[in-house]
């Protein structure tokens, strides 16, 4: 999926570009209809239109908002999104908007106004807002009386779904629309937007054929309409350019450089008449990547680099992963390695960006259509209430009129009692509308957590795996030492990860402390190699001391502790420019606490900042999370740890000077000869490298760095691998070949994902369907252990993967079928 994942934003680009709307002329204004309706106005580029309408709004007094006024920013606001500049259409929807739309109420401009500002937030990535659009769409009185506001909803939602990471369902919907005749009804223009943007969106789901089908179909329908006269010359520019560009992408994707050298032509002679910024930017991408197809690379990593600066600056990164997957190649094909390395990593970086953008998107997607269908459901409610209410206002009327004066007292009593029954009832209600808002956060909040850790342990199991191989291999001493600092090193972070999603257990009550024998010394010695070559690279000092007094070993959470120190030591590091960075591990005068005091010589922290330092997402102030960076939520989870294990934390800074930070923790010795536990050292012992009854894997992961890891794993050990990078084709070689003695079974993948291919394979009409099953998966959330194994799979095993934890289970396997028990599974 080497282009798919910019699919969102690259669709938020250019589907907006192709859905401008004209103005209806039935609004009462001669002056700004006159200037939008004039041809020389229709036939100008985007930046001239935008010139012409500022120009007009700087004539007229700031505080003359009529709705000639509405009409402008409207138009300006159709402009900005035609031209890319989603910057400040945001500007302009938040902040004139909401005194322009009233203004517009009844017209076609209104639909106009908020179909623009419906996507405008779908580029800003806010699904709730947008969406919030589209209902004040549909609910407008006069949606009903055009077909092209049901058009506009449609292509919101196309957008929506672009977003949110189904291309495919975007492309369906357009295409059924040819399918049921409903396009073939519409303007020509609208049907050559709809041809464009289905062509588009399936070529972003890598279904080419079909996406390169539409564009033809595109192409046929565009000449027809220039014959027939029913385009403006630059509309007609607008849907040429759209159609190369997204034939120009679908190339690139295919690696068929050499057929672009016929679009270029085009493309840069319709950008310049266009006159847009991203459309300028990405006519370069496609220039690059053209010459490159001829061979010409240091040409086209000239001009790919500007393309790339250009859509930065302009706060685009919609093709940043597009461009940086050319810029790999192309930096390959001039031999430099490194700067293929680091655009390669650029580009998993927006990727990892983009995927935790349709994750959010999705919640935010399936929260707010709940929201609004409550919102539906309670509308109708208050019309029955009103309605029953007016019916009984009506009566009671009736009744006043021929009762007693006497009677009216009792009466309006009544109606009092009933408006302060009303007032509680809806009391009642915001109360449980915001109870489920404070769940619908926590779930939402729980869902992000997950995903981000099932994300961020994908890439860890490549970079441990590795890194467990080398260790394994025969290696400098020098080399050596950069491997364990690479595996100490993965090691942490992957308990960063773990420690930061445990911050929710410790809030909900949920987390626990697991207290062992550890030595003091290898504490000390522990800190003080995973931190001295940071500090040093700065040219600071660095110290690790431990006190005479202390005893051999002591009981602790190690793990808790060690996180606590290390968050410590790199704030310390981060807020020191100059002087050193030392660490004292000492106890209390009565030695019943044990004191690790971390201190440096920084920036130190202004005394009404220290009350607030150790909520979750704070720091002392935004000028320091600007220049430093973190998330705030260091400090937090120190607290936090240490008061599980008993302690506090006590901070002592001067502002200027320095700070240091304590932790106390209770001190119990350990009674000397008892085994102590070691401290996040790799498993490096040697394996059992042969197996007896297991010949041939199956190995299932759609991730190829995740393959590579195993095999590397598994290479001297005489096993032969079959690979397979989805459930349906592990189960129709299962079914078709069948030779495979255990299947090694991720569970997020495309095409068919690992639940169902366990389904499959238990369902096969053979003796496969006996196989035993090993899981590999990036969930490791609590729970996610338990529910895997009732899927009647032999194990289960988190990523990132640990080679001899691997050769165990298999050894176990293996062991099982010597003795006939294939299906003893291991406890949950």
């Amino acid at each position: 999926m080497r282009f798919c994942i910019n699919a969102v934003k690259n669709w938020l680009v250019l589907l907006p570009m192709l859905l401008a709307s004209s103005l209806s002329a039935a609004i009462a204004s001669d002056d700004i209809l006159e200037i939008i309706e004039d041809p020389s106005y229709q036939a100008a580029p985007f930046n001239e239109r935008l010139a012409t309408l500022d120009g007009w709004l700087a004539d007229r007094s700031p505080d003359e908002k009529d709705q000639d006024w509405a009409i402008a920013i409207t138009q300006r606001l159709v402009v900005l999104v035609q031209q890319g500049n989603f910057t400040e259409a945001e500007v302009t929807v938040d902040e004139m908007l909401p005194e322009a739309l009233p203004l517009l109420d009844g017209s076609s401009a209104y639909f106009d106004a908020a179909y623009a500002a419906g996507f405008v937030k779908i580029y800003a990535q806010h699904v709730d807002e947008s969406l919030m659009w589209v209902d004040k769409i549909e609910r407008h009185p006069n949606f009903e009386t055009a077909p092209i506001y049901q058009q506009h909803v449609d292509n919101l939602m196309v957008a929506i779904h672009n977003l949110t990471g189904n291309p495919i369902l975007a492309g369906e919907l357009m295409a059924k629309k040819f399918e049921d005749g409903v396009a073939t009804s519409l303007p020509a223009m609208e049907e050559l937007k709809l041809l464009v943007n289905a062509g588009y969106t399936f070529i972003m789901g890598e279904d080419f054929e079909r996406g390169l089908y539409y564009l033809d179909l595109g192409k046929e329908r565009l000449a027809e309409a220039v014959a027939e006269g029913d385009i403006a010359p630059l509309n007609i520019r607008r849907m040429r350019w759209h159609m190369n560009s997204s034939r120009a992408l679908a190339f690139m994707q295919l690696d068929q450089f050499n057929n672009l050298q016929d679009l270029v032509p085009s493309l840069v002679d319709d950008a310049k008449a266009i006159g847009a910024p991203l459309y300028d930017a990405h006519t370069d991408f496609v220039q690059a990547g053209a010459l490159f197809g001829e061979g010409r690379a240091a040409e086209a990593d000239g001009l790919l680099a500007s393309a790339i600066e250009q859509t930065i600056d302009l706060q685009s990164p919609d093709v940043l992963l597009s461009m940086y997957s050319l810029q790999t190649k192309i930096k390959q094909a001039l031999g430099d390695p490194q700067a293929a390395l680091d655009a390669f990593m650029a580009g998993r970086e927006v990727e990892a960006v983009q995927k935790a953008v349709q994750s959010r998107a999705r919640i935010e997607y399936r929260e707010t259509k709940q929201s609004l269908e409550r919102q539906s459901e309670q509308i109708l409610k208050l019309e029955s209430q009103n309605r029953l209410a007016a019916a009984q206002r009506r009566r009671d009327q009736a009744i006043a009129i021929v009762a007693l004066a006497g009677l009216i007292i009792v009466f309006l009593f009544a109606i009092a009692l009933l408006l302060s029954q009303r007032r509680l009832r809806l009391y009642a209600n915001e109360l449980e509308k915001s109870e489920k808002e404070a769940q619908i956060a926590a779930k939402a909040k729980s869902a992000f957590l997950a995903n981000m850790s099932h994300e961020i342990r994908t890439p860890l199991n490549g970079l441990l795996g590795m890194a467990q191989v080398l260790a394994k291999k025969e290696i400098a001493p020098e080399s050596r030492e950069c491997v364990d600092v690479i595996l100490s090193s993965g090691t942490s972070l992957l308990k960063i990860v773990n420690d930061v999603l445990d911050l929710s257990k410790i809030e909900a009550g949920k987390m626990s402390i697991s207290r062992g024998p550890t030595e003091v010394q290898e504490i000390a010695a522990k800190v003080e190699n995973l931190w001295r070559a940071s500090a040093e690279t700065k040219g600071l000092g660095f110290s690790v001391s431990v006190a005479e007094e202390l005893p051999h070993a002591v009981l602790v959470d190690w793990s808790r502790l060690h996180q606590c120190i290390s968050n410590l030591v790199s704030n310390a590091i981060k807020f020191t420019e100059q002087g050193e960075i030392s660490i004292e591990i000492i106890s209390n005068d009565v030695q019943d606490e044990l004191i690790v005091a971390v201190k440096d010589t920084g920036i130190g922290i202004q005394q009404d900042s220290q009350e607030q330092l150790f909520s979750a997402f704070e720091q002392a102030d935004t000028s320091t999370t600007r220049r430093f960076g973190g998330t705030g939520l260091g400090l937090a989870i120190v607290e936090r740890f240490t008061n599980l294990m008993g302690g506090y934390v006590v901070l002592d800074s001067v502002y200027g000077q320095g700070s240091t930070f304590a932790i106390h923790v209770p001190l119990e010795p350990v009674v000397k000869g008892t085994q102590t536990c070691k401290l996040e050292q790799a498993n490096l012992a040697p394996v059992v490298e042969h197996l007896s009854n297991i010949n041939t894997i199956l190995l299932v992961d759609d991730n190829a760095v995740n393959r590579m890891v195993v095999r590397a794993f598994l290479k001297d050990s005489g096993v032969r691998i079959i690979e397979a990078s989805n459930g349906r084709e592990a189960v129709d070689y299962l079914n078709e070949v069948g030779d495979a003695d255990l299947v090694l079974l991720d569970m997020h993948m495309p095409v068919m994902d690992g639940p169902e291919a366990i389904d499959r394979i238990r369902a096969l009409d053979s003796n496969v369907r006996d196989i035993p099953i090993v899981v590999l998966t990036a969930d490791a959330m609590e729970g996610d252990r338990e529910r895997y194994l009732k899927l009647s799979v032999q194990s289960y095993i988190a990523k990132p993967v640990v080679r001899n934890e691997l050769w165990a289970e298999m050894k176990t396997i293996d062991d099982n079928i010597r003795d006939g028990e294939p299906w003893r599974q291991l406890p949950a």
